[in-house]
């Protein structure tokens, strides 16, 4: 069985919310009825996105055995 790796999974997690950024500006630009809906997802998204890069930032390193 796997450990759970924290680090691993934040890099995956930001990851993922950088793309879906991606897609939220492209409905933004699609979508004009839906634009406030779609500008308050990606605003979001980018200041979580933020907070867990911020998160890296300042977590312990995890010791290599």
């Amino acid at each position: 069985r796997s450990e759970f790796n924290k680090e691993a999974c934040l890099i995956k997690v930001i990851n993922n919310l950088q793309e879906f950024g991606g897609y939220l500006q492209f409905m933004e630009d699609e979508m004009t009825e839906k634009k406030s809906r779609t500008e308050v997802l990606k605003v979001t998204t980018a200041e979580l996105t933020e907070s867990l890069n911020n998160l890296m930032k300042v977590a312990d390193p995890v010791p290599t055995l």
